[in-house]
């Protein structure tokens, strides 16, 4: 991944260059084997608009969930999904490093159509809210 661009934009932000003073890198800590395998099928998933099947620990358990991906985002530190759940029948927010035995299926969906996120926003919190 090329990080040059994230570098130019906090240089710019800091009045600074940062070339010894500032490192970015989006890698997870954990095996990096794992992680990018995980990363790649979520990205897949979103791109062409698959469902997702895998395990999810939550603070109240691990439970199966399969989604309609509908994006993949950055916050703070950590990589997350944002998806149609098809247990819960609502859009939830996944932590990507939460998330094990993770597979595409083959069943191909518009993700945003057929869930009905057209009529949803993001406020960045990881939350959808109803559009007014």
């Amino acid at each position: 991944m090329d990080h040059a661009p994230v570098q130019q934009q906090l240089g710019a932000l800091f009045r600074r260059q940062p070339r010894d003073w500032l490192r970015v890198d989006f890698h997870y800590w954990g095996p990096i084997n794992e992680n990018d395998e995980r990363f790649e099928k979520i990205k897949t998933a979103v791109l062409e608009k698959r469902v997702l099947s895998f395990s999810y620990a939550s603070y109240n358990g691990v439970t199966e969930r399969r989604v309609k991906p509908v994006l993949l985002y950055f916050k703070g530190s950590a990589w997350y999904l944002q998806a149609f759940c098809l247990m819960r029948r609502e859009f939830r927010t996944f932590k990507i490093s939460r998330v094990s035995r993770l597979a595409l299926t083959d069943e191909h969906l518009d993700a945003i159509r057929d869930c009905g996120a057209a009529g949803f926003v993001s406020d960045g919190s990881g939350s959808f809210f109803e559009k007014p």
